[in-house]
Formats: C-alpha cells, structure tokens, sequence
C-alpha cells in the first residue's frame, strides 16, 4: 500500500543506490558514456516498485497509466499540469477508497472459511469470531497476557499459502500481549503443551489495513499453533488503571 508520501520515499533511494556506485572525487559520467545496466537490472527496479502497488489490485489499463506517469517523468518529458496539494488529495482519496474496497471483497471471501472451520468436530466459536479447535490438550499452565509464551506456529492464507512461520526453526518465544488478538484469545485458551487450529477474522488480526506485502486486508487467518511453554511474569503495579486509562493500540503485530 502506498500513499503519495510512500512514492516519494522511493525517489531517494533510488537516488541513493546510484550515488553509491560512483567512485568518491570522481564525477558521473555524461549521458552519452553511461554504461547500459545488465539484462535484468532495470527490470527488477520496476518489479520492486511494482510490488508497492499490488495491494491496489490494479487491472493492465491502471497499471499502463501508471507506467506512462513514470515514463514521462524518468524521462523529463512534462507531466500532467496539476498542483502537488489537487494530486495529493486525489491519491489519498485513491489509496483509502480503493484498500476498503479490496479488504471487504477479501473479508466477505473469507468468510466461508470461518464458516468451514466452525464445522470441524470439536471445534469452538467465540464470541469474537474465532474458532479453535485443539488437536492436542496441554497439561501445563495457561498463559496470561503478561507471560511469556514460548511458540511453533504456521500461518496462511485464505489459499492456502504460508506467509509466517518458523518451520525448520527453534520455537519463538514473546510475550503473549503484544501478540494479535488472535493468538492472545487462542493460546488463553489452553495448556502448555497444546496444539490448536485456528482461524481469526480480520478484526481479531490485521484488520483492514492489513500487512503490507503479505497479508492483504480483511484477511481472514489460519494458524496452526503449538504453546510449547509458558514462563510466569508478574503484571506490573496498578497495570488494570493504566490500561482502562489508555486508548488501545490499532491491530497489527508481526503475528
């Protein structure tokens, strides 16, 4: 996702790599002696700014105006007459009105799979949404919010695809409240020990923002989740005040 202070980021580095290759005390080269980049290079310029804007769910005709704005401006031919505040408000307007748009499809799309889950023999609904289904019951404690949890864990789409996991790698440990809603409900639900399924709507996860390059919003998520252990922390002073007292943090952790 990409407003137009994003796209403006992108200019400096750009500018940036370029800088790096060339030599201190030496000036670049005029345009006649430049060398051409080798096959692939340039491509994959254009891929890694392409993969800003998939989010966007562009069909070919916006994606050829998009490539006739750059086009135009990387080669300093005039670009569209229009003052920075008008184009600002209108790719503001753009970015806000078109994620909505794709985040309800993708909500309303998911939903099935919530749907299907609920299905499942011993699987449970909450009253958030959620539905767990544990594959193996836990004999150990069960965490708080202020304990650190210690977890396997594969993550996927609505088709299917992994976008986290740490197959193949030692169990990750946090602490359970600065996960999503999703894995704090989930893994307040059972023992040290457990191996649950489950799967989250979008408002228990990464909402409609969703996460960037890997989760689009309005996902609804699958975990397959195992609570490999819990170490007890003690909740800080006065930590109920405190957090009645302050607004709560927008959805989106890394998990």
């Amino acid at each position: 996702m990409m407003s137009l202070r994003r796209i403006a980021t992108l200019v400096p580095v750009l500018v940036c790599l370029a800088c790096a290759s060339v030599p201190r005390g030496e000036a670049p080269a005029d345009a006649n002696d430049l060398q051409r980049a080798k096959p692939g290079v340039l491509y994959a310029i254009g891929a890694a700014l392409g993969d800003h804007v998939k989010d966007y769910h562009l069909d070919e005709d916006e994606v050829s105006e998009i490539a006739r704005g750059m086009t135009d401006a990387a080669l300093g031919k005039p670009t569209a007459a229009m003052r920075t505040e008008e184009i600002g408000a209108q790719v503001n307007e753009f970015h806000e009105t078109r994620l909505k748009e794709v985040a309800r499809r993708e909500e309303l799309a998911g939903a099935f799979l919530l749907e299907q889950a609920a299905r499942e023999p011993g699987a449970v609904e909450t009253e958030s949404g959620m539905v767990l289904r544990v594959i193996e019951p836990g004999t150990g404690p069960k965490p708080t919010i202020f304990d650190l949890v210690t977890v396997n864990y594969r993550g996927t789409l609505r088709d299917g695809s992994v976008f986290f996991t740490n197959e193949g790698k030692p169990p990750e440990q946090s602490q359970l409240g600065v996960n999503t809603r999703c894995w704090q409900d989930a893994l307040a639900e059972v023992a040290a020990g457990a191996r649950v399924h489950v799967v989250c709507p979008p408002s228990l996860s990464y909402g409609w923002g969703g996460w960037p390059g890997v989760v689009p919003g309005g996902a609804v998520l699958s975990y397959d989740l195992e609570l490999v252990s819990v170490e007890r922390k003690a909740p800080p002073p006065n930590w109920q005040r405190d957090w009645d007292a302050k607004p709560q943090p927008p959805i989106g952790s890394p998990h």
